[in-house]
């Protein structure tokens, strides 16, 4: 078995996973389109996955007992690494899945088609993919019919991306900070390590607004996240949070 590889941006992959701030509780949104695909298809397993650090998990199940896998056994983890659809007609047969615990064991999978699923920018934070337990062909059509049913999900995610980003700077919001801020500060007590947070307030940017306008203050909240951002780090929280009392 050929592990998936993890890509060299996976810190900020993964970053951009946080912030859509979702968990594998069920949802109609998601769900209507897992049922679509496995109908549309004709296969036993449509899945929307999630590829998280170590694992990846599902934020829509149709046909599946497990409600995760580890990442580095999984197909998922290959899929992400490009931005076409990944298509395994017979894994038992192909050199990096044919002794995969997911294909000698249960799922016995065979065939598994899986579209990344790509937000901000491009950043891919999982597929959706159909699986069947038998080889099967796919026509171009339904490759295509795939990639449509793909982008619905992108437009779902894309949706709980925005309600954590500011719209302006393109960088967290309040509530994205909240989020992701509480996520590191438990991870670093958790393993002894320190942390810092640093506030930045823009002096006399009242006056800016004032003086030249809205439309140039903007320009400059942007320059600054984006000044932010090529400072920091992937792994970094970087927020536009206004005027709010932080209690650790």
């Amino acid at each position: 078995m050929q592990p998936a590889p993890i890509p060299a941006d996976d810190d900020y992959r993964l970053k951009i996973v946080r912030q859509l701030n979702i968990d594998s509780v069920p949802e109609e949104r998601f769900d209507r389109v897992t049922r679509l695909a496995k109908r549309m298809f004709d296969v036993e397993i449509a899945l929307l996955t999630i590829v998280d650090r170590d694992t990846q998990w599902f934020k829509s199940n149709v046909g599946l007992a497990a409600n995760q896998t580890g990442r580095g056994e999984s197909f998922c983890g290959h899929a992400i690494l490009g931005d076409e659809p990944f298509i395994i007609h017979d894994a038992s047969i192909d050199e990096r899945f044919r002794d995969n615990p997911l294909v000698t064991g249960e799922p016995n999978i065979r065939f598994y088609a899986g579209v990344p699923l790509k937000i901000e920018g491009g950043v891919k934070v999982g597929t959706l993919c159909v699986i069947d337990s038998k080889p099967r062909l796919f026509t171009d059509q339904q490759v295509q019919d795939l990639i449509d049913l793909a982008k619905l999900a992108e437009s779902e995610l894309v949706a709980n991306l925005n309600s954590t980003l500011d719209e302006l700077t393109q960088i967290s919001n309040r509530r994205g900070y909240r989020v992701l801020a509480d996520k590191v500060i438990q991870k670093c007590r958790f393993s002894t390590e320190p942390f810092t947070v640093a506030l930045f307030d823009l002096n006399n940017f009242k006056a800016i607004n004032d003086t030249f306008g809205h439309s140039v203050g903007d320009e400059a909240l942007r320059q600054f996240a984006k000044l932010l951002k090529a400072s920091f780090r992937d792994s970094d929280v970087i927020a536009r949070v206004g005027e709010m009392s932080l209690s650790f």
